[in-house]
């Protein structure tokens, strides 16, 4: 609906809640805006894989910081169920913990869901080789 004139905040009712701007501490803001968020994953599409397995395909690229970030794909056409590839990101995730840090971004493509807790393990061995080149 149009109004003839815009709301003003001295016209809302006055309850037990605060509105939403009032009282909130500043440490709640972003440090980093949205629109580059959404970039890094898009630059690390763009490199070739650094590593591919049977299960998983791995893109890596530095990041400039100390430490490394990891993202996880799982389609939906390699897993049908969302519990079931939320599960996959929390083992490839858990897996990542024993990575050294190396200040890059990872982004690590799921390619067959059936993959189990063995072959998934066989996997992050092998990108542990891979790294300690």
């Amino acid at each position: 609906a149009r109004f003839s004139q815009p709301t003003k905040i001295r016209d809302r009712q006055k309850g037990p809640c605060p509105s939403q701007g009032e009282g909130t501490p500043e440490t709640g803001r972003r440090l980093m805006p949205v629109a580059s968020r959404k970039v890094e994953p898009v630059r690390l599409l763009r490199t070739k894989p650094w590593f591919r397995g049977e299960y998983l395909s791995v893109r890596s690229a530095p990041n400039g910081l100390r430490k490394n970030r990891w993202a996880v794909l799982v389609s939906k056409s390699a897993v049908r169920l969302a519990s079931d590839r939320h599960r996959i990101k929390r083992a490839v995730l858990g897996r990542a913990r024993g990575i050294p840090n190396m200040g890059q971004d990872f982004l690590v493509a799921v390619l067959k869901g059936k993959a189990s807790k063995k072959e998934l393990d066989s996997e992050f061995s092998r990108i542990r080789i891979k790294i300690d080149k």
